[in-house]
């Protein structure tokens, strides 16, 4: 298994057509032969925050390793204090898997989806992100 940073297949593949390769950034997880298995892509960047979003194409795609880097880019490399993400609030298996990463509840906007759904924004703080202090095996950091 490798990782790929960046390549516009994947932000397309992962975002379809919200994904915006002049201002947004991709990390994937692929496996040998290079097939997408699960990607995290970041889009509106404040300087403070940054929006995250998750996608997987494959079962076994996100190790600790790959959350570690998927949150090392925005609270190290970018310098940010808060990651957000969005979610519809009748996507249950997106909103325990970010419950699971440790996002917790900050708004709902309600009523934004055809069917009623409300959105749910999560966040997460760095100082409360546990995903920074795993040490990775595979990546080296650049410090």
């Amino acid at each position: 298994m490798a990782y790929r940073f960046n390549d516009p297949r994947d932000g397309y593949s992962a975002g379809g057509d919200t994904y915006n390769p002049k201002t947004d950034v991709v990390i994937s997880r692929v496996d040998e032969t290079g097939k997408l298995l699960g990607a995290f892509w970041y889009s509106h960047y404040f300087g403070v925050s940054i929006r995250m979003h998750v996608s997987s194409f494959a079962p076994n795609w996100c190790t600790r390793e790959f959350l570690w880097l998927a949150f090392d880019y925005p609270f190290n490399q970018l310098g940010v204090s808060k990651v957000l993400g969005f979610i519809r609030s009748d996507n249950y298996f997106v909103s325990n898997f970010a419950r699971k990463l440790g996002f917790v509840y900050e708004a709902e906007v309600k009523d934004v989806f055809p069917n009623g759904a409300s959105l749910i924004i999560l966040g997460m703080k760095k100082q409360e992100c546990r995903w920074l202090h795993y040490s990775p095996k595979g990546i080296k950091r650049n410090e």
